[in-house]
């Protein structure tokens, strides 16, 4: 299926948590609204002048990417997940 396909997959699963049920569907609601919102800021706050349209995808990413590392660092069980499903049992 190829990379980008695999790392939406994989950011959609993070985002929402992988244990709830619906953490894939909201996940990809999120995925989703965030990447059209820094398409369209960088497309229309930032001037061409300042960054081609071309640089402004790869930006896209870059920020994206960021805050896909927040997440993994701060909530890594995802939205829906609870912070039990990352506990170790001893039993």
């Amino acid at each position: 299926m190829g990379r980008p396909v695999t790392f939406y997959i994989w950011t959609i699963l993070l985002l929402g948590g992988a244990a709830a049920v619906f953490g894939p569907v909201l996940g990809s609601i999120i995925l989703w609204t965030v990447l059209m919102l820094i398409k369209t800021v960088m497309r229309d706050v930032v001037p061409t002048t300042v960054m081609r349209r071309s640089r402004s995808r790869c930006s896209a990413g870059c920020s994206w990417g960021v805050a896909l590392m927040l997440l993994v660092i701060f909530r890594p069980q995802g939205v829906l997940g609870d912070k039990k499903e990352l506990a170790i049992h001893d039993h």
